[in-house]
């Protein structure tokens, strides 16, 4: 049978009309559990797992849950009495629930229920399987290019800052101005270059390695 809206109001309006069988049998007896059960599973696919009726319906206590007062010495039946009467009320709760929901999904019919949004999930096409998929970004195999071009742009980022520094602290003193000159001299530019590269090329293969491993 087709799971659509149908589907679910005559499932719903079934378990509302199986209260008057309930008020019948013992709360959480077998019968109870299974009917309990049951209109879980169909609220959860209604209306999704966390909306406020199936909540509300994981809720209900079926039990008495407040202060009981005893007289005389018969108190286990006194409070089975409690506890029987907190039942049919939490039978008729649910009812109200049931015909709640029931009333929604005969009322709204715009927004489609969870278990159909989830069909269409499961249709997408399993060929988008990754981010670069989706987004149309390059090929995962650009990605190392792209990690040493970054270790070359830091590097003359950090050339800069170093020799802004080093040009202003020159006006300092004659220490300051000799270590300059030396870096002039010394050609750490190019120096620098040639480490950055090195150092992105095998942190990339590095990388690649480690997602290589199972």
């Amino acid at each position: 049978m087709k799971r659509d809206r149908n589907y679910y109001i005559q499932n719903l309006q079934k378990i509302e009309r199986q209260i008057a069988d309930l008020k019948e049998v013992q709360a959480y007896g077998a019968e109870h559990t299974q009917w309990e059960m049951t209109a879980r599973k169909f609220f959860s696919e209604a209306f999704g797992s966390a909306s406020e009726y199936t909540r509300s319906f994981e809720a209900i206590p079926w039990k008495h849950t407040g202060v009981m007062t005893f007289r005389g010495y018969q108190i286990e039946g006194q409070a089975m009495s409690y506890h029987r009467k907190a039942y049919i009320k939490c039978l008729e709760h649910a009812r109200g629930l049931l015909n709640t929901a029931i009333a929604d999904l005969q009322e709204d019919t715009s927004q489609p229920l969870p278990i159909e949004l989830l069909k269409n999930i499961k249709s997408v096409p399993n060929n988008i399987n990754t981010k670069e998929d989706v987004l149309g970004t390059d090929s995962p195999s650009h990605k190392p290019f792209e990690r040493v071009f970054i270790c070359f742009a830091h590097t003359l980022g950090i050339y800069g800052i170093l020799w802004g520094l080093l040009e202003g602290a020159a006006h300092f003193g004659t220490p300051w101005s000799t270590l300059l000159k030396t870096w002039q001299d010394g050609n750490f530019y190019y120096i620098l270059i040639i480490f950055s590269l090195i150092i992105g090329i095998i942190t990339s293969s590095l990388q690649e390695l480690n997602k290589a491993k199972p």
